[in-house]
């Protein structure tokens, strides 16, 4: 909303514009467009509160989610699942809890690769990471759930360290940053953005799992991490993408916001 309302206004700002950060905060949406791109996404359907479902297009395990959350609210050990009984529980959990339609997606079962991009006209890979699970709980599943990601204290936080850059042949990082960039482009992403996905570990394929359109940007965070790969300091990268910014805006706007103070 504040985006679109800078849009409104014609104030210009860094990173996706309104419309993107809107669709990518929707997994159903994303999925159909990617899909649409021949882009590769694991097997889904969507459950609408009060209708019935069946998952005989699927195969177990799955994941059940929100449709329309971020930063992995909604999800917890106990979103992957393997019986249609244990689906009927959590997608009321999510019904009654979030208000919205559950997404019950194929579980892919691999290595947890996130491609953070920097761009706009010509967007470039930063870099190719992973998130280690060599930590995790045995009875925990291989997830980046709510609490490894936000919780401190719990022992799962530790259990999700990202590693940058991911250790992968050549070949597979060309594909899957190929791959990464045409995600960025389809679901309109600028200046920055993070695609996150799993190499299955049966065939090495890789599948999308969403598009972060405003990941975290603090120094330390992925991106940053990243970026340091890819040779930026934080300020360099930092100052480049509010390059971008600036390169849209109208020599007027900008001598506007400058007599203002406006940063």
């Amino acid at each position: 909303h504040i985006a679109g309302l800078f849009e409104l206004l014609k104030i210009p700002y860094t990173g996706s514009p309104a419309f993107a950060l809107g669709l990518a905060l929707n997994k159903r949406k994303t999925k159909q467009i990617l899909r649409a791109a021949g882009l590769p996404t694991a097997a889904s359907v969507v459950v609408i509160q009060g209708d019935s479902f069946s998952l005989s297009a699927l195969t177990a395990p799955y994941i059940v989610k929100p449709v329309r959350e971020d930063a992995s609210l909604g999800i917890s050990g106990k979103s992957v699942i393997s019986t249609k009984e244990e689906a009927i529980e959590r997608v009321k959990f999510i019904h009654e809890t979030y208000h919205q339609p559950a997404l019950i997606e194929e579980f892919i079962a691999g290595r947890e690769i996130n491609v953070s991009i920097m761009g706009h006209l010509e967007p470039k890979v930063l870099a190719v990471g992973e998130i280690d699970f060599s930590k995790m709980p045995k009875e925990e599943p291989n997830i980046v759930s709510y609490q490894a990601k936000w919780d401190p204290t719990s022992p799962l936080y530790d259990a999700t360290e990202p590693r940058y850059p991911a250790s992968l042949e050549p070949e597979t990082q060309t594909k899957i940053e190929k791959v990464a960039l045409r995600a960025y482009q389809e679901i309109g992403c600028r200046d920055y953005a993070r695609v996150d996905g799993r190499l299955r570990d049966e065939d090495g394929k890789f599948f999308i799992l969403e598009i972060n359109t405003n990941p975290d940007i603090s120094p330390e965070a992925g991106l940053d991490r990243a970026a340091h790969v890819a040779g930026l300091t934080y300020n360099q990268w930092v100052c480049e993408v509010a390059s971008y910014a600036i390169s849209r805006s109208s020599k007027k706007v900008v001598n506007e916001l400058s007599t203002k103070s406006v940063i």
